[in-house]
């Protein structure tokens, strides 16, 4: 595909992934391909190794995409890459300011404490934690992501307050999709607030659709449990879902 006259912003899409040999390799990228955006070019697809505990194999591709429009000057497309391990108390701060809209709401339970550095070590090394930054290479926003019941699930999605309404969100949301379906998950999920603006009705606008309580797989059943357990359920919470079979 020929890139287009206008100018381009760079954006990188990193997808974990243990490739068993050559032909399941060339079949990921052939894949990954068709997950791009419109106007996407693919300019490098390789293979890179991420120094950690658990030494991984990642597909990684280098993708020149057609420059979004911009707010207040910034562009709204940021780059999605796994977080570093020195990186990963700013993301505990990330997640922390990310709760500031509840507290003017008064939810103050929702106040929770961040996940933990040691836990965020863990998520990264099993290949589900990844950040969206700014210009600077400086983390704003971040995504815990997990299997669940033959499923991917997103456990946390946060940006900074300061960077709001950029569509960083939506980019992680996209990541995350193209991860399940890389691996041939059917679904994404997630648990959220019902009536919260930039909750559940955001996530329609992507897409998603809530989940009745016979459509609960036993995994969601029990991370909602755990919901209630630690008070995110004082207001009416809802699970949905994203198919991906359509995408």
């Amino acid at each position: 595909m020929p890139f287009p006259d206008e100018p381009f912003a760079e954006q990188v899409r990193v997808l974990p992934h243990q490739p068993r040999g050559a032909e399941e390799g060339a079949d990921l990228v052939a894949r990954l391909r068709r997950l791009l955006p419109d106007g996407a070019a693919v300019e490098h697809i390789g293979s890179t190794s991420i120094p950690s505990k658990l030494a991984k194999d990642w597909i990684d591709a280098m993708v020149r995409v057609r420059s979004l429009p911009t707010v207040r000057s910034r562009t709204i497309l940021g780059v999605i890459r796994t977080p570093r391990s020195d990186e990963l108390c700013t993301l505990r701060d990330v997640e922390a300011s990310a709760m500031s809209p509840f507290r003017t709401l008064g939810m103050c339970r929702a106040n929770y404490e961040p996940t933990t550095v040691t836990a965020l070590a863990a998520i990264r090394n099993a290949g589900g934690l990844w950040v969206v930054t700014d210009r600077s290479d400086r983390p704003v926003g971040s995504l815990q992501l997990r299997c669940l019941d033959g499923n991917a699930h997103v456990d946390q999605l946060a940006v900074l307050p300061a960077h709001a309404h950029q569509r960083l969100g939506k980019q992680l949301v996209e990541a995350a999709a193209s991860w399940a379906q890389i691996r041939r998950h059917p679904v994404l999920t997630l648990s959220n607030y019902a009536d919260i603006p930039w909750n559940a009705p955001y996530y329609e606008r992507l897409g998603f659709q809530a989940l009745s309580d016979d459509q609960l797989t036993s995994g969601l059943r029990r991370s909602f449990d755990r919901n209630v357990a630690s008070g995110l359920a004082a207001w009416p919470r809802v699970t949905m879902q994203l198919l991906l079979d359509g995408l």
